[in-house]
């Protein structure tokens, strides 16, 4: 794979990475951890590739039937709960979630990680340079909305307790499932219909996500100010 290739499609990660670490700024993340968050979205991938072949294969008379089945029960389930898992081993192995931001700023790396290693694989299989420069502000901000909204989900959850803990962590992987799916659902569907993701669901994904961290950076001092 060409040395350009690489860097098209890991150099986006890592920008938008530095750019959203700025937003933690009571508290920042030690840039080890947040590059060890990405790291292991990337493996992510891999984890994807193993489990995806085990459960492909249905069936359906439509074409809307087969894409709307691939989003929501096969891609964006399986891609979303690898990236969930990623976070949940920063949490437990870097011990550094310490506020509900935190929860954000993890799931973001790891779903930047995730994309990376998936525009690796575009790479590989000969994508133009166009197509890369292009995804890195499509498919890699896509997944910073949709685990950054997962992450936000456990943040809540991260300190919670008994039922509510679990409440809000199955609704974080609902809430990335659903946009992820609408997101590939308009991608995949027949009808040309992509412009629909790129330029609604997307957008509307990043300010949700802008929402969710202002919310939780508003809360950072209280987090501060206990420790």
């Amino acid at each position: 794979m060409p040395w350009p290739s690489i860097v098209l499609a890991v150099a986006p990660g890592i920008v938008w990475l530095w750019v959203f670490r700025r937003k933690d700024d009571h508290e920042p993340e030690p840039l080890g951890a947040l590059l060890g968050a990405f790291v292991l979205g990337g493996a992510g991938v891999g984890l994807v590739l193993l489990v995806r072949p085990l459960i492909d294969g249905a069936s359906f008379e439509t074409a809307w039937g087969a894409a709307i089945f691939d989003s929501f029960a096969i891609t964006a389930p399986i891609e979303e709960s690898a990236k969930l898992l990623g976070v949940l081993v920063c949490a437990r192995v870097w011990g550094e979630l310490d506020e509900p931001l935190d929860g954000v700023i993890y799931a973001i790396a790891v779903g930047l990680g995730f994309a990376s290693a998936e525009n690796l694989f575009f790479a590989a299989s000969g994508s133009t340079p166009a197509l890369l420069l292009q995804r890195g502000v499509t498919a890699t901000l896509g997944h910073v909305a949709f685990t950054g909204s997962l992450g936000y989900f456990l943040g809540h959850a991260w300190f919670a307790r008994g039922g509510a803990r679990i409440a809000w962590g199955a609704g974080g992987l609902t809430s990335a499932v659903l946009l992820h799916g609408l997101y590939d659902l308009f991608l995949v569907a027949p009808g040309n219909l992509g412009t629909i993701a790129l330029l609604g669901v997307l957008p509307l994904g990043l300010i949700l996500l802008g929402w969710k961290i202002r919310h939780h950076r508003g809360r950072s001092e209280e987090f501060h100010a206990a420790n």
